[in-house]
């Protein structure tokens, strides 16, 4: 391999089956250094990986992907690579960028804009994807990913730790204003809505998906989970701003024709058999049998129309 005229890189080292297993940033021969420290019995993932690929019979695949002279530039490209492929996909033992020994401010500055910009083009954008989209498309990377994943918060801490970063995140109206305006701009392009319908009718048409979401479905429907949801529900429709929010956007739904006959097709293909009707009909029974379904019923339309009868109230006569 030739090594790039420009002073920084970025590599990865994979295995003979093209599996990357390290990303580094380097100079010079920084890039066939990791064999020199595997042949020296330096104990490490990096290197037990490379002692295991030669016992094997097999050789390192080296490939350069990234050349610059600005360093911070090529610790950006590092760091952005990492993150494509996972760190716990890798032997790296951080998330990179480690190279420019205690950056001032102004370097880390340079450091986000750097790998901001590597990917603020459309097509570098794309080859992000398609390369995200290669990783994804193979069952045994899902299948080590959905692992990784259980795994990670399998424990009652880990589960724990998430909920508190997620209620701290959510907890800054600056930080559910840009959600709220980032997933606002995304949807609202009829580009975006297509293609995520799509892939939910694609994920809906295996019956392995839907056998996934109905014992899903059945997990949150213990009585426990029942009273939780049931309870923040509440919450949330307790703030009359949440409610007018709600209805709002119910209003402006229904009265885009589009959305109207989407709706009426649903319904109409949904119980157009005999059996659904049954079954429908069978569930709104089961429901309706319950006293305390029937007094939440009663107390909801009580609430709905005592708010109409004040709502009315306020109008300027006419």
């Amino acid at each position: 391999m030739t090594l790039p005229s420009p002073r920084y890189y970025v590599y990865v080292l994979a295995r003979p089956n093209g599996k990357v297993f390290y990303v580094g940033k380097g100079s010079k021969r920084r890039v066939y250094e990791h064999d020199t420290e595997a042949r020296s019995g330096h104990k490490c993932r990096k290197c037990n990986t490379i002692r295991k690929i030669w016992k094997a019979g097999g050789e390192v695949q080296r490939t350069i992907i990234f050349t610059t002279d600005d360093e911070t530039e090529a610790l950006a490209y590092e760091v952005e690579t990492i993150a494509l492929y996972g760190r716990k996909n890798l032997t790296n033992l951080t998330d990179g960028g480690e190279g420019a020994s205690n950056p001032s401010d102004e370097v880390r500055a340079r450091m986000s804009a750097s790998a901001k910009a590597v990917h603020a083009s459309p097509e570098a954008r794309a080859q992000l994807s398609a390369r995200i989209k290669a990783a994804l498309a193979s069952p045994a990377a899902r299948a080590r990913m959905s692992a990784t994943a259980k795994a990670a918060y399998a424990t009652p801490e880990a589960r724990a730790q998430l909920s508190a970063r997620a209620k701290a995140a959510f907890a800054s109206p600056e930080a559910r204003a840009r959600m709220s305006a980032s997933a606002k701009a995304a949807f609202a392009s009829p580009d975006v809505r297509a293609h995520r319908s799509a892939k939910q009718k694609d994920v809906l048409a295996s019956p392995e998906a839907r056998a996934r979401l109905r014992v899903q479905g059945q997990a949150n429907a213990t009585p426990e989970a029942r009273a939780r949801h049931s309870a923040a529900m509440k919450a949330y429709y307790a703030n009359p701003e949440a409610r007018a929010k709600v209805s709002a956007a119910t209003k402006a739904g229904l009265a885009r024709p589009e959305v109207r006959s989407k709706l009426s097709a649903t319904m109409t293909s949904r119980y157009a058999s005999a059996e659904a009707r049954v079954d429908l009909g069978a569930r709104v029974k089961a429901a309706l049998a319950s006293p305390d379904v029937r007094a939440r019923m009663s107390a909801a339309n009580k609430a709905a129309w005592a708010r109409r009868k004040a709502a009315k109230a306020t109008e300027p006569e006419t």
